[in-house]
């Protein structure tokens, strides 16, 4: 399961039960959520990167994280036993001598390794909408294109412990582009990434998460991938749906 945090970054909790744990994860007096629970922890280092799949504007300036400096909301729009939905919401993003308004809408569905994202940005000139994976412990990146849908994605070492985790990241594209933030300094650093055009509204892409404890077979390269190919295969079919409307005698 992913987390979101202070600073508009991504994290991943890691799960070893089925039960829902996200509730009780870091309360104050209990153990750090670093450390392995009966549920699982915290496995994932952020740092100043996009994490797991947070949102980023690019301009002919830079990278600017969304989030800093502006007003942000949270709004719960469905939570059932199959999928819950919630949106965020960052009013007065500084970006340029700009103002930037961005909804963040998140999805997640039972038995899913993925959380679903729907982006809407107002009032952007010139930009680009920027997701990403930490590439604190990894310095290799993978990446496929199929018909209608692209990933990229890293296998290696990275989770907080050292277990082999893979992270990827599903984009509606055919052409897939990856860049690489800076090692350090001021912003965005140590950072997968991939811009997206704001030409149609909503922007939307799957982020992927393995970790070995959960599944040993996560443990490898190739059975993270086809996890990964799997889903996006799935995720670019569209489903049609035909009425049949009975004879009236």
């Amino acid at each position: 399961m992913s987390c979101h945090d202070a600073r508009n970054g991504m994290n991943i909790f890691g799960k070893v039960t089925d039960a829902l744990v996200l509730d009780s994860c870091g309360l104050k007096g209990g153990p750090t959520y670093h450390e392995m629970r009966s549920w699982g922890m915290d496995i994932l280092k952020v740092a100043n990167s996009l994490g797991a799949g947070a949102l980023a504007l690019e301009t002919s300036s830079g990278l600017y994280r969304v989030g800093p400096g502006c007003r942000g909301t949270y709004r719960l729009v469905k939570e059932g036993p199959l999928r819950s939905i919630l949106d965020l919401e960052f009013e007065g993003i500084p970006i340029d001598n700009q103002t930037v308004h961005v909804k963040h809408r998140i999805s997640i569905e039972a038995g899913k390794p993925y959380y679903k994202s729907q982006v809407w940005v107002e009032d952007a000139m010139d930009m680009k909408l920027v997701t990403g994976i930490v590439n604190l412990h990894s310095d290799s990146v993978y990446s496929k294109t199929l018909d209608s849908v692209s990933y990229f994605y890293t296998h290696d070492n990275q989770a907080y412990n050292g277990e082999k985790l893979g992270m990827a990241i599903l984009v509606p594209c055919s052409t897939l582009v990856i860049l690489t933030a800076p090692e350090e300094g001021e912003g965005i650093t140590q950072t997968f990434y991939t811009s997206i055009a704001l030409n149609e509204q909503p922007i939307e892409f799957c982020f992927v998460a393995g970790w070995e404890k959960t599944d040993p077979a996560f443990a490898t390269r190739e059975s993270f991938e086809t996890m990964v190919e799997r889903e996006a295969i799935q995720w670019s079919v569209v489903p049609e749906i035909t009425y049949k409307v009975e004879g009236k005698s």
